[in-house]
């Protein structure tokens, strides 16, 4: 253990998410994943009667984990969660029992039920005072409904947190001996904001209760059709003609780009299902650390069609050996 003074260590306990409440007995039967990532942690100050915005890119862990009783899968006491805990202690150091910092407990923890981050992408100001909130917690959480519970690992892609839910069928139609009736569902969430990156947060899929979804390279078509007639759907503002495929809003789809097969990275593991559904999911850019705005409203994910990934993340456990080590510690 680093440090030569014995009354100095270098771990300490990260989180209690549970409590001895019924309801709160949240049980973790996969470890959890840690991206090596950073963001811009946003702070407001006053100086000389004005209020000053100041950002800094902060590399922190993404702990991230979803809570679950696998042993018992049809329970429906407990109020399970998907968290996202951010740890900024990311070089290795000592502490004493004067400095060793306290546990992160749910409270801790920014709630994103109400999507608080997506309901403010057009409203820049909202969303800078938002993210000033965010600084002063330690990560975000979201709530399940009652029953649903993540029962596999969750994984991070480009900045994409994915993590996958099992939901008991209702206690009329429960077969004790089997998980039948039940649904699966796979959430993804923009790591940092907690918000969602595709059209939609939560997808329903074919298995009761998926697995983790996994990242391969592969080829697939360039860009979507949804009509199957060969031509890229590609989304214009609308010209007043009957004969379109219009998708309302004021736009349209102007089809005169042919479809072609690109390799790219792609989601595979739970297939989903419901209407437009795409399997294998292709996993989005996503802008950052930094803020992107354009046209007045913030852009999560980079719109345009590219191979590569945003905001950058890493899977990996960095250990920084100090001065003050010795080699019989």
């Amino acid at each position: 253990m680093p440090g030569s003074d014995k009354n100095s260590f270098s771990h300490y306990k990260l989180a209690e998410l549970g409590s001895s409440l019924a309801t709160q007995d949240r049980r973790f039967f996969y470890k959890p994943l840690v991206a090596r990532t950073m963001f811009s942690k946003v702070s407001k100050t006053s100086y000389g009667g004005e209020e000053i915005t100041t950002r800094l890119d902060t590399p922190y862990d993404a702990i991230v984990i979803g809570s679950g009783n696998r042993s018992n899968p049809l329970a429906t006491n407990e109020q399970d969660h998907l968290y996202m805990i951010r740890d900024e202690q990311t070089v290795t150091k000592t502490f004493d029992s004067q400095n060793t910092p306290e546990p992160i407990v749910p409270s801790d923890l920014m709630l994103m039920n109400d999507d608080p981050f997506g309901n403010a992408l057009d409203n820049v100001d909202e969303f800078v005072e938002l993210e000033t909130d965010l600084a002063g917690f330690k990560g975000w959480r979201y709530e399940l409904s009652n029953g649903e519970k993540s029962l596999a690992a969750a994984t991070v892609v480009g900045g994409v947190a994915y993590y996958t839910s099992f939901t008991p069928a209702l206690e009329s139609d429960k077969n004790q001996c089997s998980l039948t009736g039940g649904g699966g569902a796979m959430y993804a969430f923009h790591l940092h904001y907690g918000t969602k990156v595709y059209d939609q947060l939560k997808f329903t899929t074919s298995y009761d209760v998926p697995d983790t979804a996994q990242l391969y390279f592969g080829e697939g078509d360039s860009c979507i059709d949804a009509n199957n007639n060969g031509l890229c759907d590609v989304l214009t503002p609308d010209d007043g003609d009957p004969d379109d495929g219009t998708p309302g809003g004021g736009y349209e789809y102007e089809e005169t780009i042919p479809v072609s097969q690109v390799s790219q990275f792609y989601l595979i593991g739970p297939s989903l299902t419901g209407e437009g559904a795409v399997n294998p999911i292709k996993p989005p850019e996503i802008n950052g650390p930094g803020l992107t705005v354009v046209d007045g409203k913030v852009k999560l994910v980079n719109d345009s069609d590219t191979l590569g990934f945003g905001f950058k993340t890493q899977q990996t456990y960095i250990y920084k050996r100090e001065e003050n080590d010795s080699s019989s510690d």
